[in-house]
Formats: structure tokens, C-alpha cells, sequence
């Protein structure tokens, strides 16, 4: 018989945590079964939601880089000419980044000033944006 490894001590470990995981999980769940299991990706209103606002958005996004590129005219050259249409996504980006931190900033010291579950949302919701 061999000599167990590193490899295979590590690999146990990793079987009995995640055995200890599982009944854990079946302590809140009840025992697993694929009949409880949802196969769709839109099961609720709020997916539905928002998968058509992901759509809409992405459809937006592409026309309006479609416009920017296709219609829109060139400055002058001594505008900058072609490099001139990167204003048409810098500063709107720029308005998104000062609007998502003064979110966070205004939410975390509210949540400062008196603790709540939706100030913490929202204060994290600034700083991922």
C-alpha cells in the first residue's frame, strides 16, 4: 500500500468539508431532490424584468455605437477631427462615475448618521458602479 500525499490529505479535506456543506445546507432545505430544481433562467417577475431592461439596454448600447461611428459628422481637424468622437463616451462615463460616488458617499454617511439594510444597499450599490 502507498503512502497518502499532500494531494490526496488535501483532496479528503476538500470531500469532508464539503459533505459537512451539504448536510448544513439540508438542515435549512430538507434533503435535495431534482424535482425541487429550476432548469429555467427566468423564474420570476423580477427576472423577467430585468432580462428585458439587459435587452433593451443592449440594443440602445449598439445602436448608439452604430450612430456615433456611421452618422455622426467629423469635427474639423483642428477640433481633432476623428479623435474628437471619444467625448461621446468619455464624458457620459465620467457623469456615471461622479453620479455612482456621490451615491456612496451620501448613502454611507447616512448609514453612518443611523444604520439600515437598504443605506448599506445603496451605499454598495455606488461603490460597484
Amino acid at each position: 500500500m502507498r503512502k497518502p500525499t499532500d494531494r490526496d490529505q488535501s483532496a479528503a479535506k476538500a470531500r469532508e468539508f464539503l459533505d459537512l456543506h451539504l448536510l448544513e445546507v439540508q438542515k435549512f432545505t430538507g434533503p435535495f431532490s431534482w424535482e425541487r430544481c429550476r432548469f429555467s433562467l427566468v423564474t420570476s417577475t423580477k427576472d423577467k424584468w430585468f432580462y428585458a431592461l439587459l435587452a433593451g439596454t443592449a440594443a440602445i448600447f449598439a445602436y448608439l455605437i452604430g450612430y456615433v461611428f456611421l452618422v455622426t459628422p467629423l469635427a474639423q481637424l483642428q477640433a481633432g477631427g476623428l479623435a474628437q468622437k471619444i467625448f461621446y463616451f468619455h464624458v457620459p462615463a465620467a457623469y456615471a462615475m461622479y453620479l455612482c460616488g456621490g451615491v456612496c458617499c451620501i448613502s454611507s454617511a447616512l448609514y453612518l448618521y443611523s444604520p439600515t439594510d437598504a443605506r448599506d444597499a445603496a451605499a454598495r450599490a455606488g461603490a460597484e458602479g
